[in-house]
């Protein structure tokens, strides 16, 4: 199966979209982690959750 080829433009505008969709709490936690390479338990402070339900 063939994956489809995006240039660097259309694939911010769709990982944009996708993250507008979220919900929130979710995008933070998902930017936190994968974009500020934040560990559970500083976006759980952040959040005030616990680090589990982070």
């Amino acid at each position: 199966m063939s994956t489809p080829d995006y240039d660097q433009q259309e694939l911010l505008e769709r990982t944009g979209a996708i993250m507008r969709r979220m919900l929130r709490l979710t995008r933070e936690i998902s930017m936190g982690h994968r974009l500020d390479d934040m560990h559970y338990a500083e976006i759980a402070r952040r959040t005030r959750l616990t680090s589990k339900e982070v």
